[in-house]
C-alpha cells in the first residue's frame, strides 16, 4: 500500500496508457509522489494535484533530483474544488486512495 515501489493500480494504469498511446495524465491526491514519479519515469507527463504544499514541494524536488522534472508538474489544489483545467486537457486521470469528502 505504501512505499517506494510502484503499486498494482499504477502499474496497471501505465499498461493501459502505453497500450492506448496516451502520454499525459492528471493525478489527484498525489501525496509523496510514488505514482507520479513512476509514471514520469515511464514517459508519461504527469500533472499531480495535492492539498499539501509540503507534498507538492517534495514531489517537485524528487522529480528534479531523479531527472524527470520536465515530465512532472505538481500543483497545490483542494480536490473538493473544481479542477483548474479545461476539458480534454489530459489523456487520462488517476487516483489511488484519495479520500472522498
Amino acid at each position: 500500500m505504501f512505499g517506494e515501489a510502484p503499486n498494482y493500480p499504477a502499474q496497471y494504469t501505465l499498461e493501459l496508457l502505453k497500450r492506448e498511446g496516451k502520454i499525459t495524465a492528471l493525478e489527484l491526491g498525489g501525496g509523496q509522489g510514488r505514482d507520479t514519479l513512476f509514471f514520469a519515469r515511464n514517459g508519461i507527463h504527469v500533472t499531480m494535484l495535492d492539498y499539501s504544499v509540503t507534498a507538492v514541494n517534495a514531489v517537485t524536488a524528487k522529480a528534479e533530483t531523479s531527472g524527470v522534472g520536465q515530465r512532472v508538474r505538481a500543483i497545490q489544489h483542494d480536490n473538493r474544488e473544481p479542477l483548474p483545467f479545461g476539458d480534454s486537457t489530459f489523456d487520462a486521470a488517476f487516483s489511488h486512495m484519495l479520500p472522498v469528502p
